[in-house]
C-alpha cells in the first residue's frame, strides 16, 4: 500500500503507526496553557 508515497514518507508513516502510545505532563501542560490564553472564539466549542 506504498499510495505514490516517496520512502521519507513511507517511513514517517511506519514510524506513526507503530509508536507505543505515550502521555507527556510537560507537553499537556503546554499545550493547556497556551489553549487558557487563546481568544474565546478560537476555543473548542460543544
Amino acid at each position: 500500500m506504498d499510495r505514490g508515497m516517496n520512502e521519507r514518507i513511507k517511513r514517517l508513516r511506519n514510524q506513526s503507526l507503530t509508536v507505543e502510545p505515550s502521555i507527556s505532563i510537560e507537553r499537556a501542560r503546554l499545550v493547556t496553557e497556551a489553549i487558557k490564553g487563546m481568544p474565546v472564539r478560537w476555543k473548542h466549542q460543544s
